[in-house]
């Protein structure tokens, strides 16, 4: 048996989105690198989001780890996944998005640039997405993540690919009941002190249902929604 870590960990957090990960999925079976496994925390759906899954695994194309968790917010399934996670580096993709084609491997060809005894000067990667694949440009620059955000350098989502040892030793806080928290707060901690490399290359195509009433995006406007997160961020 084949016991070598994959480069990859992807990590999607699901909440009844059984209609929508088999888009994600045929997009993980698209992709040109294969060094990945995909680690799917479902956070308390009552769809049939485990049959779905359990459909994909006994296709055995790809390396799929399910875990089913009793609802309590993406980042402690954040945090879940990080307990399972394999890869060198972990990336984060939601259950209604889909990664493009050529994502892992463009991942991969700027992360292998980088001399190995220099890599522990940067905490990864910053992709850019997009609403077609179409639009796809490849520039790339490198600096400190707040730095480049206040510069404004960057700006809007973005796709991380973060050193998995840096993401376990910086988990999201937990506090009570809390069903929320910023995932910037993450971001910016692992990155303080290091370098990252920011991508042009679209590596994530969004979807956005405005009538799906579960969508963190949506119940993000409530200034209420996940108020202890938004306290400590």
């Amino acid at each position: 048996m084949d016991t070598k870590n994959p480069l990859f960990t992807i990590f999607t957090p699901t909440y009844q989105r059984a209609h929508t990960l088999k888009r994600l999925y045929e997009s993980l079976l698209r992709q040109k690198e294969k060094d990945f496994e995909w680690i799917i925390i479902d956070d308390g759906s009552t769809d049939n989001t485990k049959e779905v899954v359990d459909s994909f695994i006994s296709q055995e194309q790809i390396k799929i780890k399910y875990i089913f968790q009793q609802n309590a917010g993406k980042h402690k399934a954040h945090n879940e996944a990080l307990n399972h996670a394999k890869g060198y580096l972990f990336l984060v993709i939601d259950s209604d998005d889909e990664l493009t084609d050529g994502c892992l491997k463009n991942f991969k060809k700027i992360w292998k640039q980088i001399l190995p005894h220099e890599r522990k000067f940067y905490a990864g990667i910053i992709g850019n997405i997009t609403s077609n694949e179409a639009d796809s440009i490849n520039q790339e620059f490198e600096g400190n993540f707040f730095d480049m955000l206040l510069r404004k350098r960057i700006s809007g989502e973005k796709l991380h690919l973060i050193r998995t040892d840096l993401m376990k030793n910086n988990p999201f806080p937990v506090v009570n009941n809390n069903h929320f928290m910023i995932e910037g707060i993450v971001w910016l901690r692992v990155t303080r002190d290091k370098k990252v490399i920011y991508s042009s290359y679209q590596h994530r195509t969004y979807h956005r249902d405005d009538l799906d009433e579960e969508s963190l995006t949506k119940k993000g406007k409530n200034p209420m929604y996940g108020c202890s997160g938004k306290a400590i961020y």
